[in-house]
């Protein structure tokens, strides 16, 4: 039995997809892909009191010693919910400081609250520079399912 759920699990994240249906809204950084290995196809479809993974791959269009990240719910456009900024050098896999032309790989893990209502709504991930303006920038329809 545990030999089934294991190849079960290791079935599950071989199909993993790579996001097309998002909005790039960085200033100048070229984003490579967006990772959401739990999606099954699009909109990603979430469920209350799951951990997720986002993997963003990019290339920085500037250096800058600092990346600070955040992540905003977007309904209709407006944000409803902005996390507190996270330090991305330390907990995000973004290896600092940030040249120029070089390739990165950003990683934020969360979950998703198990008091959410089911609803649709745009994600926004977004890391700031030294500055406190956009290094990159994504925003990607998400639905609460349950």
């Amino acid at each position: 039995m545990v030999r089934i759920i294991v190849l079960a699990s290791l079935l599950s994240v071989g199909f993993a997809i790579r996001l097309h249906n998002y909005t790039d809204c960085s200033e100048g950084a070229k984003i490579l892909y967006v990772n959401f290995p739990q999606c099954k196809k699009e909109p990603c479809a979430l469920m209350k009191g799951t951990n997720y993974t986002v993997s963003v791959g990019f290339i920085s269009s500037e250096q800058t010693q600092t990346a600070t990240a955040e992540f905003q719910v977007l309904i209709n456009g407006y944000p409803f919910y902005t996390s507190p900024p996270v330090d991305s050098c330390k907990y995000d896999d973004v290896k600092c400081p940030v040249k120029k032309g070089a390739k990165q790989v950003y990683r934020q893990n969360f979950t998703v609250p198990g008091f959410a209502r089911p609803m649709k709504f745009d994600a926004k991930w977004y890391i700031q520079d030294d500055n406190k303006k956009p290094l990159i920038c994504t925003i990607t329809p998400m639905n609460i399912v349950s």
